[in-house]
């Protein structure tokens, strides 16, 4: 079962979060858009096409939602591009969705500093901060926004929002 996923921009902290908080409360963690692409995703989409990348999204989160494990789930950029391009934000958040949020100029320096992103600011909120995008990050039942939080605030935040999901 997926006790938490948490989606968000890319270099938000959702696979580096989730890893810490899926360790902490005893849990598995996924990271889809990686799982995805140790099985080829990216060449997947290439070839099928966003829908089938979509599909195959779904199949896996369907599987881990399933499975007797509780899991705490990264969902990548890749996901959320294709739920927003085919219009299914809806089915991707659903009740154990948590938006990480940060404002752009403070990511941009991030990944710049971190990931030698190349992106502009303005290319960086045309993919990322895009208004389907940012409708999806507002659907999460969820959200917290790190831009001024210490990262004692922000394990705190997180860990308060994974209490009350699994007490839900």
């Amino acid at each position: 079962m997926i006790s938490l996923q948490l989606i968000g921009p890319t270099g938000v902290g959702k696979t580096h979060w989730g890893e810490r908080l899926s360790k902490r409360q005893g849990v598995e963690f996924q990271d889809l858009d990686a799982h995805l692409s140790s099985e080829g995703a990216e060449s997947f989409l290439m070839q099928q096409g966003v829908l089938a990348f979509w599909q195959r999204s779904q199949m896996v989160l369907h599987e881990l939602e399933i499975s007797p494990k509780n899991y705490v789930v990264a969902i990548g950029a890749g996901t959320q591009w294709a739920a927003c391009t085919l219009g299914a934000e809806a089915q991707l958040v659903g009740p154990s969705t948590c938006a990480l949020w940060c404002e752009p100029a403070l990511l941009l320096y991030q990944l710049k500093t971190f990931r030698q992103d190349t992106r502009s600011l303005a290319q960086l909120v045309d993919m990322e901060y895009s208004q389907a995008r940012s409708a999806l990050y507002l659907r999460a039942q969820e959200r917290i926004d790190r831009t001024s939080l210490s990262e004692q605030q922000l394990w705190a935040a997180l860990t308060a929002v994974y209490q009350r999901l699994i007490s839900r």
